[in-house]
């Protein structure tokens, strides 16, 4: 299976965030590693460009990485796809972090991507848009969010009450005013 594929499979098993901000996550970590084909995803399992810092440790070990500007800098290279998927929310929410309020955005993603452009070292003009056009496709690759009805469940379901095309229909609309009449408790 390949390394992509991988990830998307250990992140739709990963609790602890909110639907949105996997599919935030998931939409950026699309467009930083070209859905897995970028070296420093398939050679190092970093798949959102993360640079290394110390408080990084626990999670990943430095490597000079060459990026697409040639410039080498030291990232981070992940031993899992776990150790990736909690050390980038580590990398998120470290107190060392400038995002110390990503949490204002756990059922917004596209609040959550913006707040994290605007207050990264290097905002890229149009990168908020560019993963916000990736939410429908990390929508899908994560699935349906545990607990929610699967899709198309709601049409299959009887009405509790006719549709108004079924009343305009009925010959006799009589019957709808009816009072509904019970059997007293001790028939039963």
């Amino acid at each position: 299976m390949p390394v992509w594929q991988e990830l998307v499979t250990v992140y739709r098993g990963h609790t602890g965030k909110s639907a949105q901000l996997k599919v935030a996550s998931l939409a950026q970590w699309i467009l930083e590693s070209s859905r897995g084909t970028r070296s420093l995803a398939k050679d190092h399992l970093n798949f959102a460009g993360l640079t290394y810092r110390d408080e990084m440790a626990a999670y990943a070990t430095p490597v000079t990485y060459a990026s697409a500007d040639h410039e080498p800098t030291i990232y981070c290279k992940f031993a899992s796809l776990t150790n990736f998927i909690e050390g980038y929310w580590h990398f998120i929410t470290s107190p060392a972090a400038p995002y110390n309020k990503w949490q204002d955005y756990s059922t917004d993603s596209a609040g959550y991507i913006s707040y994290i452009a605007d207050t990264g070292d290097r905002p890229v003009p149009g990168y908020v848009a560019d993963v916000s056009r990736l939410f429908p496709e990390a929508t899908t690759l994560l699935g349906p969010t545990p607990g929610a009805a699967p899709s198309g469940f709601a049409s299959r379901t009887r009405r509790s009450t006719p549709s108004p095309s079924a009343l305009r229909s009925c010959r006799n609309r009589n019957f709808l005013n009816r009072p509904i009449v019970r059997p007293p408790m001790w028939k039963l």
